[in-house]
């Protein structure tokens, strides 16, 4: 078995990291992500528990599941580009949500020309919020996603 060892260097998506919607036509940088606010979790085969003789066996395979993103970006008045207003843009496609395609890249550090790529693919809304602050009034987003490209170094 090998050893290898993991998780040496610190890296953070605050430090110039970039989130990047894009439908086939437009392309939108989402700027102002609240700190600490960026989460996802990529879609899996869910498990398929089973006893055999009320023994416990090992899971099989079950269902893909979708993957979540979720994220808090600081606000801005309601004007008709922002992404409150595009996330809930009805698809040109009868019967069909609107899919973006995700991309998050963290930079090895600020103003590093390398680091690391995500792709999340087939993401479309299922909640949007607006949070009226004292200080910045706040967008609040979440995604599910049906595949993903795990991070690549660019």
């Amino acid at each position: 078995m090998a050893t290898e060892a993991i998780h040496e260097g610190v890296v953070r998506f605050e430090s110039a990291g970039t989130l990047v919607f894009s439908d086939g036509t437009d392309i939108l940088t989402v700027n102002n992500i609240v700190p600490g606010s960026l989460s996802f979790e990529p879609p899996a085969r869910g498990p398929l528990g089973y006893t055999d003789r009320a023994v416990q066996q090992a899971p099989l395979e079950g269902d893909d599941t979708l993957g979540t993103l979720s994220f808090r970006t600081r606000g801005t008045k309601f004007e008709t580009n922002n992404l409150f207003n595009r996330l809930n843009t009805a698809n040109a496609t009868a019967n069909t949500m609107k899919e973006w395609v995700v991309t998050i890249k963290v930079p090895n550090y600020r103003d590093a020309a390398a680091g690391t790529v995500t792709v999340l693919s087939g993401a479309s809304r299922t909640k949007t919020d607006f949070k009226a602050g004292t200080d910045f009034d706040e967008i609040g987003v979440e995604m599910s996603f049906r595949s993903w490209t795990p991070p690549t170094t660019y």
